[in-house]
Order: structure tokens, then sequence, then C-alpha cells
């Protein structure tokens, strides 16, 4: 039973279609924005993770939408801008999305861990101008 919908989603072949459709969906929403995948289908099992990085060469805003397939087992954590403060925040079973900024002179530092099934995709958004 465990990871059946993250298996049977990566045998299908289906991911160029997501991705495609996903991107299709978000141009809308960021007129004047270039909209690229940053993170292609990142599959994590039972203890894994995404070590402390800040993405500051590529500055822009990031998008991660994510899978667990069990509640509160995996988790994005981040530094806060502004307190400096670690927040983790649990993910729920099912889909979730984040937003953050990513600059250079500010950087948004973050990790992810999982002890569950978990696909992450993510997206760099940034200015035309």
């Amino acid at each position: 039973q465990s990871a059946s919908f993250l298996k049977r989603f990566r045998a299908s072949g289906a991911e160029a279609k997501f991705e495609v459709e996903i991107i299709k969906r978000l141009i809308p929403l960021f007129p004047h924005r270039a909209i690229r995948m940053s993170g292609r289908f990142a599959y994590f099992g039972p203890n894994a993770y995404m070590g402390w990085h800040t993405n500051k060469d590529t500055p822009g805003d990031r998008l991660y939408i994510a899978y667990a397939e069990e509640e509160n087992k995996s988790f994005f954590r981040y530094r806060d801008l502004v307190t400096e403060e670690i927040i983790t925040s649990y993910d729920v079973k099912g889909w979730v999305a984040r937003m953050f900024p990513v600059t250079k002179k500010n950087p948004y530092w973050h990790c992810v861990y999982s002890d569950t099934y978990r696909v992450s995709l993510g997206f760099w958004i940034w200015d035309l101008r």
C-alpha cells in the first residue's frame, strides 16, 4: 500500500504531461513573469532529506508543490526572514503548495525532511523586466 500513488505516478510516465499542465495553470497567475521548473520531481522515501540551502544564485520566487502520502511525517523547514526563527511547516496528506522569495541580499534558508513517501515539484518564477 505505501507509496502506491507515487509508484503508479512514476510508472505511468505522466510526469512530463503533469509538469506542462501545472505551468499552463501558473502562467495566468503570474503575468509578466517567467516560470521554469527548478526541481523536477524530487522523490523522497522514509528518512530522506535535502539539507539547508538558499538558491540565492537564481533570484526570484520559488514555488514548491509537494505530495505526501501521510500527514505530519514530512516537512518544509525554513528560517523566517524577519525574526530569523526556525519554522517547521509539516505536510498534510495530499498536496500542499509553498512559495517564498529568493534574493542574494537576504537568503531564504530552507530544507526538507520526509519520513514517508513524498514528491516535490519546484518552480522558479522571475520578472521578465
